[in-house]
C-alpha cells in the first residue's frame, strides 16, 4: 500500500491508496452537519441530507447520483475520533503489464489540496 506524508495548505496530512480510494487521514475531526450546509450551499449533491446531525460519513458530488455514489467522502479516522479520513478516486495511475495501477501522484496532490480549506473550515 503507498503512503506518505504531505503537508496541504499548512496541514500535515498523511495519504495512502485503500479501497481504491486515496485515503487523506487529516490532522483534525470534521463536522459532518457543519461541512454538509457548506456543501450544499454551494451547489453539491450530497449523499445524505445536510440538517441531520447522526450520520457518521458524508458524500458528494456535482450531480445528484441515485445509488450513492458519490466522488468524495469524509468520515471518522477509526484509529482516532480526534481525526477524519477524506476519500476520492484516484486521479494518477502508473501503466504495467497488468494494466493500470492508482498511485498518489500529482492530480491527487491537487484534488487534496483543493479541498483541504473547505474541510478545515468545517472541523471541530
Amino acid at each position: 500500500m503507498e503512503q506518505r506524508t504531505v503537508t496541504l495548505s499548512g496541514n500535515r496530512c498523511e495519504m495512502y491508496l485503500d479501497d481504491d480510494f486515496v485515503n487523506v487521514r487529516l490532522p483534525f475531526a470534521v463536522d459532518l452537519a457543519r461541512l454538509s450546509r457548506a456543501l450544499a450551499a454551494e451547489g453539491y449533491h450530497l449523499a445524505y441530507d445536510p440538517y441531520l446531525e447522526d450520520e457518521d460519513s458524508q458524500g458528494w458530488g456535482s450531480e445528484q447520483d441515485e445509488s450513492d455514489y458519490y466522488p468524495y467522502w469524509v468520515r471518522p479516522d477509526p484509529q482516532d475520533r480526534g481525526r477524519s479520513i477524506f476519500s476520492f478516486a484516484p486521479r494518477d495511475y502508473d501503466v504495467g503489464p497488468d494494466g493500470y495501477r492508482p498511485k498518489i501522484g500529482p492530480d491527487a496532490l491537487a484534488e487534496a489540496e483543493r479541498w483541504i480549506d473547505m474541510l478545515k473550515r468545517a472541523s471541530r
